[in-house]
């Protein structure tokens, strides 16, 4: 497996383990979900994204977090549309 597979398996354990936590990682910062990560290494040291979290460079971490960034851009535009659709198929359904 390489960096960027490791670090994409980092990315969604984060995101996994701030759901199961109650937070929405779309509204977290890179940054927060670098913190899940170092509490995962810390519990389940064996994770791939706790092995990635301990060797990684500063390079994969400024790749992870601009990554983190761009994915939560798409996941918010994409529940901004859904919920735009939704109202827009709402005042239809009032016209008619």
């Amino acid at each position: 497996m390489n960096q960027k597979q490791m670090r994409r398996m980092a990315q969604g354990a984060a995101r996994s383990e701030m759901n199961r936590l109650g937070m929405d990682p779309v509204y977290k910062k890179a940054d927060a979900a670098l913190r899940v990560l170092d509490d995962l290494d810390r519990m389940e040291p064996d994770l791939i994204a706790s092995i990635w979290y301990a060797g990684a460079s500063s390079n994969q971490i400024r790749l992870f977090k601009r990554e983190w960034a761009i994915g939560n851009r798409r996941t918010h535009r994409a529940r901004m549309a859904s919920v735009s659709a939704g109202f827009r198929l709402s005042a239809m359904d009032r016209k008619s």
